[in-house]
């Protein structure tokens, strides 16, 4: 009973906060419902979504001769939200990166509210001539507007083609949807990621917040997004886990 009152308080809060001023949508619960929202291509598949001009961002570290430049595309997880600048998951990443002396440079191209069609939309810019590779951690957003899990697959496919385009590394960060959206929107939200990986050979890091979401502890007060102590859990799997994976790429 206390799980499920703390999950359904992380749901609640997670569409009033975590859009960002995103427009607040209900959660489809059916295949009509669902169908609604996406966006379809002649053969009935869904086509990427047009979104939004590409904000402005300061995330391009300088190129460092000798380190795999690994640019991190996604949102207000990776932008930090609500955390000092220091912070924020790439900052934190790239200092356990370089304690494990990994050659990994962490290029934090995260803008709060994105969704994967605005991570598309801005990734040619984003995503500079000199990156080898690119963490794609997108997909909460879409998940909190209710956008079909079609749209968002299609999205984040785009993405993956762009890169592969460019000889680049892809490494894919999933999320998960909680209950209250129903089965079946959940299980098609969460088949998206192994999904991609297995269809690109690409890597996945199943869930950015594995042992972090819902928790409060780990939190800020929002309920949402991680405080100083759940980027720290990230920091410690996650780290581990890039210079394990750019290690066998190379």
């Amino acid at each position: 009973m206390v799980r499920s009152v703390v999950r359904l308080r992380w749901f609640l809060l997670c569409v009033i906060v975590f859009s960002h001023g995103c427009e607040r949508a209900s959660a489809p619960t059916d295949d009509a419902a669902i169908a609604r929202v996406g966006l379809e291509s002649e053969n009935g598949q869904a086509a990427p979504q047009q979104a939004a001009p590409t904000p402005p961002t300061s995330a391009i570290a300088d190129p460092q001769p000798g380190r795999f430049r690994l640019v991190m595309v996604g949102d207000s997880i990776t932008a930090g939200f609500g955390l000092p600048a220091p912070e924020a998951l790439p900052v934190k990443l790239q200092s356990a990166l370089d304690e494990q002396r990994c050659a990994i440079t962490i290029v934090d191209a995260g803008v709060s509210g994105d969704t994967t069609a605005d991570g598309l939309n801005r990734f040619g810019w984003s995503v500079d001539p000199d990156a080898d590779g690119v963490l794609i951690a997108l997909g909460g957003n879409d998940l909190l507007q209710g956008i079909a899990p079609d749209q968002t697959r299609a999205n984040l496919a785009a993405m993956i083609e762009k890169a592969k385009a460019r000889d680049l590394q892809v490494i894919l960060a999933g999320m998960r949807a909680p209950g209250n959206y129903g089965t079946t929107f959940q299980d098609r939200f969460d088949a998206i990621f192994p999904d991609l990986a297995a269809t690109y050979d690409i890597a996945l890091y199943p869930f950015l917040l594995e042992g972090v979401g819902a928790v409060p502890s780990l939190n800020q007060p929002d309920g949402i997004h991680p405080n100083r102590q759940g980027v720290a859990k990230i920091t410690d799997a996650v780290s581990t886990f890039l210079c394990d994976t750019v290690k066998a790429m190379q």
